[in-house]
């Protein structure tokens, strides 16, 4: 028995540097693309929107980046609705920002789903844009947007999101596999095999938005407002997803400070992977899973059993960090940020943890806090 899972611990190992090496192979066929709008050329109209819920410590950063966009200000309409904040929020911006139109969920409507619902349907424009409000942007952000969907008219363009102000070598390890999960985005998406976003950073057309009948389905989850609106628009327009690969059209934000937060925030992403509808998202990330595991058995039985099962442990652990290396690094350079491959070991023991630990428990545990709020 124990031979057997020897071998199916290989087989793991195999498929798991595949993937990344399809990641890799992926990644590097998407042309970058280097052509902001001039504020000429610029004709499709453009509304953000953004859910804020306590966000009076990011929330005036974040609209600032976006009133400095060169992107023409009357193509743009700023939408934000407050899911029912606890602190300064909506007073922040009713002050310093008169200009945004704030919206304010109703009693008894909650999540970021049901807030980005009541700011679409109260937007004007072609295009839908939405970010985070803890975020923010270079100038030519949305120019190299609206640039990119006036070129190749996608029904949905998915961009990259990174961390910024790292003050620690958790932050740093969270940057890193951030990055990491940009290229899986963006691999997928130019292979069309995995389809995976970020909201913080994505745009869509407000009629295909309307055409899929919005998050119909999938309104129940608390997380999933960008993969799982994905999934429905490439079903309807299966050549319509594209990604950005340009730095300069990213968006920022922060690593979570703390094990604690970081997990509340990772399980609220991976609780959602159940109601991915497409069977290779789910195939891989279960084999990832199933990998770091098969690690953390083979060390176990060569402490329970005998030492040299440790060495395949060693082997498997091994593989994983050839294959992270070489992915990790491709991206570290893509963001300008090379230097963070100084961090990559602690970042790989991370990881391996991490995943252990998360996709475990969102297997299990389907309630979370978010934002002083028990969700599911």
């Amino acid at each position: 028995m124990i031979g057997i899972f020897c071998v199916f611990s290989v087989l793991l190992g195999v498929a798991y540097a595949t993937i990344i090496g399809l990641y890799i192979y992926y990644w590097r066929q998407i042309p970058i693309y280097d052509k902001p709008l001039t504020k000429a050329a610029a004709k499709a109209t453009v509304s953000i929107v953004i859910a804020a819920r306590n966000e009076a410590d990011n929330i005036l950063d974040c609209l600032g980046a976006i009133q400095k966009q060169s992107y023409p200000a009357e193509l743009l309409q700023i939408i934000v609705v407050n899911d029912h904040s606890e602190d300064e929020t909506a007073e922040l911006i009713t002050q310093f920002f008169p200009r945004v139109q704030l919206l304010h969920l109703p009693k008894g409507s909650t999540g970021k789903k049901q807030a980005l619902t009541l700011a679409i349907s109260k937007a004007e424009s072609e295009w839908i844009v939405t970010t985070d409000a803890d975020c923010t942007m270079k100038e030519d952000w949305l120019s190299y947007l609206m640039s990119f969907c006036a070129v190749h008219e996608p029904q949905m363009l998915a961009a990259p999101v990174s961390f910024q102000h790292e003050k620690s070598i958790f932050e740093y390890f969270q940057t890193l596999d951030f990055m990491g999960m940009m290229g899986v985005s963006g691999a997928g998406i130019q292979g069309e095999f995995m389809y995976l976003c970020n909201g913080a950073n994505l745009c869509y057309r407000r009629q295909v938005f309307e055409e899929v009948n919005g998050y119909a389905g999938v309104e129940h989850l608390a997380s999933g407002d960008d993969m799982l609106l994905m999934e429905k628009i490439v079903k309807k327009y299966p050549d319509g997803l594209a990604y950005l690969k340009q730095s300069m059209a990213q968006t920022y934000t922060q690593a979570k400070p703390t094990f604690a937060s970081f997990l509340s925030q990772r399980l609220r992403w991976a609780t959602k992977s159940g109601s991915y509808q497409s069977w290779q998202t789910k195939a891989i990330l279960a084999v990832v899973w199933l990998f770091c595991w098969a690690i953390f058995v083979h060390f176990l039985l060569a402490v329970v059993v005998d030492t040299s099962y440790g060495w395949y442990g060693l082997l498997l652990f091994a593989c994983k960090a050839i294959a992270d290396y070489f992915f990790l690094g491709m991206m570290a350079r893509f963001f300008g940020r090379a230097g963070l491959m100084r961090y990559f070991i602690p970042s790989l023991i991370y990881h391996w943890v991490y995943i252990l630990i998360v996709g475990t428990w969102s297997l299990l545990q389907k309630k979370y806090d978010w934002k002083g709020r028990s969700v599911r």
